[in-house]
């Protein structure tokens, strides 16, 4: 037998070395333990296992998994070549008890692999009774159950094959044979999905799922009150394939403004376009034209001009009309799409028509006039009405205050082209706001302007805005805004709908700060200056900042976050390349080795990381102190597990017992698991299942070495990872080919000594079988197969 017996009967002195550490190889080779399930039918269920392990000087019954062992365990014979040798379970006790209570002796003073001395004092407070009553076949206590328990040792090693016969008196056999199976070591598991995905902005996304909404926020058009307007319309012509307007159908428009002292308060364009090129092209054409002739007229005006741009149909039917009566006239009888092909196709056609094309390629303007003010008086003409309005909003709306925010934001956008067509100065435009009585209010709602001038309206290319941006005043709104809608929050008199409100466009302003962070509007200086109140109405935004900036230190210097996660990379898709890339060896330094081969625990160096910290605190340590504050993060609270998770057990080297962290162990990570295949639906399938695949490889090698005896967790772990590795690639048979057929059945073949009730070569035999359900095997898959059903299957006809 090539293992080891309990790991907690042996004493293990210390050695410090730096250590080079080989796996075995693929050539060796197990012996197990099966039992003869053809007479499983005539017993009782047996819930549990058996194992006859042969070491160089001894030979060992060991039990596991029993609750009690059963009533016919009376009477052991086990046979071999070389004899039968037959005891009874009373007298077996007086052969084990010595070497039983010296291993746990040894537990109780070990604080180097069984750390937790809670959990300890709890497992052992009554060993003796509890050994007693195990032997006599009793309900076990959890230390019992949860390990490899000796039944039986002779003090010599007999030949394989063997079978132990356990009867009473009256009763049935239950049989049990040894076999060989082939083992190797798995440094990875390769993930078999596809790659199918797309990148998933959580902190843009959150707007959809739990944000206000910018669709909600209404404008009233505003204009200089006791104004008597009049309008004015104008045709305006293009050259082809330019957006500036001709200078001799622009000036007759310019000249009636100064002949008349008169200002634009709102303009209406009508664009057309002509036939040649695609209707998208002109589209975007129309739109350009239609802003820079605003800009041309705004030039001329000194307040604000209201302007819309209103697409019609792309003149089809006034080339018709002009052509009808030429020579071109054909030109009439082809639909719209077969016309402008016609024309797009035909250089000379095209040509031949362009002086009835010309003429079409214009913009009717329609102007709403007023005298002209002075801009003083325009400006304190605004403050009044502006006062105004402003005092009708409150921080408790009401249904006047409702009515009065889509006033207010028309006058917010009037106010704010001011200051951009330089009407204004910007301390004159701050000083406006910093006189109101709302001015909370008022930073919020003109936070969301710039916002919609960015989402909706193309501004952003304009050399205005740029300078606006650098000036510093964008990203004082936006802080502003967001530190506003704190305090509104943490007033204790916002209740109900108003306090919901207030929250979910915090959480639209927060997630715009990200946006503009990454644009490099806002600086990083900016995002670490903002910080929440203790409390657990800020916990999820708080969590959310400092998810960012830890994604922001994945490619630049963050002040407020100098640690990162590392970037998951694509894993490459599967093939038989992938087995010959895996690393034949290791080398680890710093790990002190033992006499029996394993490591004394060690740890990577400490991270200091406000987000590391808090993750910490929320997913793992449910301290009560921080579980108030600390909320879910958002409804997308998975990529905080996967990035914690992912962290660990990327770092993480179970054989020589090292952890990235200390305060993340095999039980943290896997509560990090459970929680993540509760909520992994939006996280790229290849890698949420890599790092499954690694978690699950690493917690069984870990366990193969360092399972702590009595510990239900550790077997639960066992057989969890037993059973995703299993299913996963159960799931995938199709894709499994052979060479990685044996990588997978040769380590589950390793871990036939896992705890718990069911064994790895049962979970290998399965496998195997899905694969063969879905191709023919190779010879060596077929051997395999062979050995699994003589060890695991039923006769025919039982």
């Amino acid at each position: 037998m090539k293992g080891k017996l309990l790991l907690a009967l042996f004493l293990i002195p210390v050695l410090s070395l730096a250590q080079v550490w080989n796996p075995p190889t693929q050539t060796d080779s197990v012996t197990i333990t099966y039992r003869d399930l053809a007479l499983k039918s005539k017993h009782k269920r047996i819930n549990g296992r058996i194992q006859i392990r042969t070491l160089p000087n001894a030979t060992w019954i060991l039990a596991n998994n029993f609750d009690r062992l059963p009533n016919f365990f009376k009477r052991f014979t086990i046979q071999s070549k070389t004899g039968r040798y037959t005891f009874r379970r009373k007298q077996s006790l007086s052969v084990i008890q010595p070497a039983l209570d010296s291993a746990v002796a040894k537990l109780w003073t070990d604080t180097l692999f069984f750390s937790d001395a809670q959990r300890k004092a709890k497992l052992l407070k009554s060993y003796p009774t509890d050994r007693d009553q195990f032997f006599t076949g009793a309900k076990a206590a959890s230390f019992f159950k949860h390990n490899w328990i000796p039944l039986y040792t002779l003090p010599e090693a007999l030949p394989e094959p063997l079978t132990l016969k356990i009867s009473r008196r009256f009763a049935n056999q239950a049989t049990y044979h040894t076999g060989r199976l082939p083992t190797g070591y798995a440094w990875r598991l390769p993930v078999l999905d596809e790659y199918s995905c797309t990148d998933f902005d959580r902190f843009r996304e959150l707007r959809k799922m739990s944000g206000y909404g910018i669709d909600k926020i209404k404008y009233s058009t505003y204009r200089i009150p006791d104004r008597q307007t009049i309008r004015q319309s104008f045709e305006i012509y293009f050259e082809k394939n330019r957006a500036d307007a001709r200078s001799e159908s622009a000036q007759p428009v310019i000249e009636f403004l100064r002949a008349n002292n008169y200002s634009i308060l709102n303009a209406t364009i009508k664009g057309y376009s002509s036939l040649e090129g695609t209707e998208q092209a002109n589209e975007r054409l129309q739109r350009k034209r239609a802003s820079i002739l605003i800009k041309t007229l705004q030039s001329y005006n000194n307040e604000p001009i209201s302007s819309d741009t209103v697409m019609v149909a792309h003149g089809y039917e006034m080339f018709r009309q002009v052509i009808r009566p030429t020579a071109f006239g054909w030109l009439d009888t082809l639909n719209n799409e077969a016309l402008r092909l016609a024309l797009n196709t035909n250089a000379e056609l095209l040509s031949a028509v362009e002086p009835y094309l010309k003429n079409q390629r214009k913009s009717s303007l329609e102007l709403v006039l007023a005298k002209r003010l002075t801009s003083e008086e325009i400006f304190e003409r605004f403050k009044r009405d502006f006062m105004n309005w402003e005092a009708r909003l409150q921080a408790h709306p009401t249904q006047s205050s409702a009515q009065a925010e889509p006033r207010v934001m028309g006058m917010l956008a009037y106010l704010f082209d001011l200051m951009l067509s330089k009407q204004i100065s910007e301390a004159a435009f701050i000083q406006v706001l910093n006189e109101t009585k709302n001015k909370n209010l008022l930073h919020i709602l003109l936070a969301y302007h710039q916002i919609l001038l960015v989402e909706q309206h193309n501004i952003t290319d304009s050399v205005t805005w740029t300078n606006y941006v650098k000036s510093g005043v964008f990203a004082k709104v936006m802080v502003a805004a967001h530190s506003d809608l704190i305090n509104l929050i943490a007033n204790t008199r916002t209740q109900g709908n108003e306090l919901k409100k207030y929250k979910a466009q915090l959480v639209d302003i927060q997630s715009y700060l990200f946006e503009y962070v990454r644009t490099g509007w806002i600086a990083l200086d900016d995002l670490c200056a903002v910080d929440y109140p203790i409390s657990s109405k800020f916990g999820g935004y708080k969590l959310r900042q400092l998810a960012f900036l830890n994604e922001m230190a994945k490619t630049t210097t963050v002040p407020c976050e100098h640690f990162a996660f590392t970037k998951t990379e694509k894993p490459k898709p599967y093939t038989d390349l992938w087995l010959d890339e895996i690393l034949p060896e290791r080398e680890f330094s710093g790990a002190i080795r033992l006499a029996d081969g394993r490591y004394r625990p060690h740890y990577g160096v400490t991270v200091y990381s406000p987000f590391m910290f808090y993750l910490k605190q929320h997913f793992l340590r449910k301290d009560k102190g921080y579980s108030q504050y600390i909320n879910f993060s958002d409804n997308l609270n998975q990529f905080d597990i996967y990035a914690l998770a992912n962290y660990n057990v990327s770092q993480w080297q179970p054989e020589q017992n090292y952890f990235e962290d200390r305060e993340v162990l095999l039980e943290d990570m896997n509560t990090l698991m459970v929680m993540l295949k509760r909520v992994d639906h939006k996280i790229c399938k290849v890698l949420v299942n890599q790092l499954y695949l690694d978690y699950h490889l690493k917690a069984l090698h870990y366990l193969q070495i360092y399972f702590e005896p009595g510990n239900a967790k550790h077997t639960e772990i066992a057989q969890q990872s037993l059973a995703f590795i299993s299913g996963y690639y159960s799931r995938n048979a199709n894709k499994v080919t052979p060479r990685l057929s044996l990588y997978l059945l040769h380590q589950l073949n390793a871990f036939y000594a896992m705890p718990g009730q069911h064994e790895a070569t049962g979970y290998a035999w399965n496998l195997l079988k899905s694969i063969k359900a879905k191709r023919d095997l190779s010879p060596e898959e077929e051997a395999l197969l062979e050995k699994y059903n003589t060890y695991y299957g039923r006769p025919e006809g039982k």
